[in-house]
């Protein structure tokens, strides 16, 4: 792992002094995949969580690796996405889903940071990718790093305090509602007085952003909404996201089962749904695999 990680560093050079050969977002997420795989493959060798193990005794079951410094690494490949001319998409989803292999192994500290440093490359990267960052926030990112510690619903201070910069970036950095409301609801999921939130980024958001956030608080909290302007307000309108289906690599019929249950122990979910965690299950599924 330390070698390939070198290979990274030289790619980062490479790219940032445009050094011959200039590699690729291909070539670069190619590499990653060495990455993905490995860590997937510790997952599928390690036992599944035990009750209310701590978080440093699961850590201390897994090999021992530099996931920091490879987490540390993917970070400062963030910076190439908008440099690259040809292969950044691949580049994107390719740092986006390794660093979903890479969350199981990941301190509290790193985690609860990690939501506000991927939103931010909504602000670099292309269009084209910004489905995947909210995709990945959504669903991998903010649940991983809220709920993988059995914190019985408390949310991690930093993520707490940082929700309203990531709505605000969000509504700053990308026009579509449907992005918009699909990172409030997540975090409505795990976070109380989201709110809040959404009047920070009222007060003191930059001009562009303070109309979706006003449209969002009454649609979501109409009980707010002010009596002398329900006559003007029309409302959110949005087209909203494909729920989430079955994951379980042997449900029957997943395209037709959305998911209700969400399992964020790592070998389970490499095991049954060969992803990394979490694993969202149908009802179905969920009761199956209880035991």
């Amino acid at each position: 792992v330390a070698s390939k990680i070198r290979y990274l560093h030289e790619y980062h050079h490479r790219v940032i002094h445009n050094t011959y050969p200039v590699p690729t977002g291909t070539d670069i997420a190619n590499t990653l995949k060495y990455f993905s795989q490995t860590l997937l493959s510790v997952l599928r060798d390690s036992p599944s969580e035990r009750g209310q193990q701590s978080r440093d005794a699961q850590l201390s079951e897994y090999p021992s690796l530099d996931y920091q410094g490879l987490y540390v690494t993917l970070v400062t490949l963030l910076d190439l996405v908008p440099l690259l001319q040809h292969g950044q998409h691949d580049l994107g989803q390719s740092i986006f889903y390794t660093t979903a292999c890479l969350l199981p192994f990941l301190s509290d500290d790193i985690l609860s940071t990690l939501p506000y440093t991927m939103i931010s490359t909504l602000a670099t990267f292309p269009p084209f990718l910004h489905k995947d960052i909210t995709e990945y926030l959504s669903t991998s990112f903010l649940p991983m790093a809220i709920c993988s510690r059995g914190r019985e619903g408390n949310v991690p201070q930093h993520v707490n305090l940082s929700a309203s910069s990531m709505l605000m970036i969000a509504m700053q950095y990308t026009s579509n509602p449907v992005y918009h409301c699909q990172l409030l609801e997540c975090l409505m999921k795990y976070k109380q007085e989201v709110w809040k939130d959404l009047l920070y980024v009222i007060a003191y958001g930059p001009s562009q952003v303070k109309p979706p956030a006003v449209q969002m608080l009454f649609h979501y909290w109409p009980n707010l909404k002010p009596p002398g302007a329900i006559s003007e307000y029309r409302g959110l309108q949005y087209t909203a996201w494909n729920p989430i289906h079955c994951q379980h690599i042997e449900c029957h019929n997943a395209i037709n089962k959305p998911a209700v249950k969400m399992c964020i122990d790592a070998a389970l979910s490499v095991a049954l749904g060969d992803k990394p965690p979490p694993l969202y299950l149908c009802e179905e599924c969920s009761q199956r695999i209880a035991g």
